[in-house]
């Protein structure tokens, strides 16, 4: 099963055509209503290490959680998955009869998060050879079911996906309405555009890796017609 060659090709908001991507995390914020997390993380829905967690060339088993989604879902251009959620704010409302369609499930899976702004980003893609374990996870729950929020355990490849050998159903961190906080925010991360992240080869046009090399990005290359658009 292939995954599509173009993962985040579709930006999600017309009016920010360069995205700030999941390595974003808010810095400070004058007041928000704390997003209360107890079911056994780092407290940040990240990547909690395992027991068995190495440095060097031996492998890292790790536990990551988030919504299960799918890469063909997420790329909708209009915005709404199969099931009718809103792919950009109701990726908890996303069910498991969808993610078990044949072009979700040939898509391949990964995890997303949610921002204190209410929007989802991707936070890890899985392997393909992934595919068959979450599908056949996703087979044991009720096709109408939603806000499918997981632990998974597996290991980091080299590309940085995570090869899944075990899912398990936690409950979702609580869901505060828009109106229920403030929305003013600072974020920092490394700018970066659709056009570059989506290359098959993984390198940009200014010869920057787009996996490992985002520092390495040119001003240059984000100012391309392509980056831009």
């Amino acid at each position: 099963m292939m995954i599509p060659s173009s993962p985040w090709r579709r930006s999600r908001a017309a009016s920010l055509p360069l995205l700030l991507l999941a390595m974003l995390f808010v810095v400070s914020n004058d007041a928000i209503a704390a997003e209360h997390v107890d079911h056994g993380s780092d407290g940040h829905g990240g990547m909690m290490p395992d027991h068995n967690h190495t440095d060097g060339n031996v492998t890292v088993e790790v536990v990551m959680e988030g919504w299960l989604y799918d890469m063909y879902c997420v790329n909708q251009e209009d915005g709404i998955a199969p099931d009718g959620s809103n792919t950009t704010f109701g990726i908890h409302d996303h069910m498991v009869g969808c993610m078990l369609l044949t072009q979700c499930m040939d898509s391949g899976y990964l995890l997303m998060q949610r921002s204190l702004t209410g929007m989802y980003f991707p936070t890890v893609k899985f392997t393909n050879s992934s595919t068959v374990v979450v599908a056949e996870w996703l087979s044991g729950y009720e096709r109408g079911m939603s806000n499918v929020y997981v632990h998974a355990k597996g290991t980091i490849t080299g590309d940085g996906l995570l090869n899944v050998t075990m899912l398990e159903l936690k409950d979702a961190p609580m869901h505060y309405p828009a109106d229920a906080m403030v929305l003013q925010y600072t974020y920092e991360g490394w700018l970066y555009d659709m056009y570059c992240f989506n290359q098959d080869d993984g390198i940009a046009p200014d010869g920057s890796n787009t996996t490992h090399g985002i520092p390495d990005h040119m001003v240059g290359c984000l100012l391309l017609q392509p980056c831009i658009d």
